[in-house]
């Protein structure tokens, strides 16, 4: 058996849906994390689906100047976490925005 090697660097294209205002929240080790979100609109065959992308601090400012019905490029890495509760697994997934470029 070979090991293969795994990129989580992804790129996909759409039209923006909604572009958010900076949100901000306290850890539970008391550090503060701030986000945008932008909502891009994408295609699974013939149907429109809302994709959310969450742009970290470092990354948010990419996002100024970037209005809804804009078609960007946006470069995303998947993320996720697992929360056990009452014996029961579950899974919260997130696409994590890391560049996005608007098309002319």
């Amino acid at each position: 058996m070979s090991k293969s090697k795994q990129s989580n660097l992804h790129e996909i294209s759409g039209k923006i849906l909604y572009v958010g205002q900076p949100e901000s929240f306290v850890t539970k080790a008391g550090n503060t994390k701030s986000f945008r979100i932008l909502v891009m609109e994408v295609y699974y065959g013939n149907y429109a689906n809302p994709v959310s992308f969450e742009f970290g601090i470092m990354n948010m400012g990419q996002l100024n100047g970037i209005n809804e019905g804009d078609w960007v490029t946006v470069s995303f890495a998947l993320s996720g976490q697992k929360i056990v509760k009452d014996g029961k697994a579950r899974f919260y997934d997130k696409n994590i925005g890391l560049a996005v470029v608007k098309e002319d």
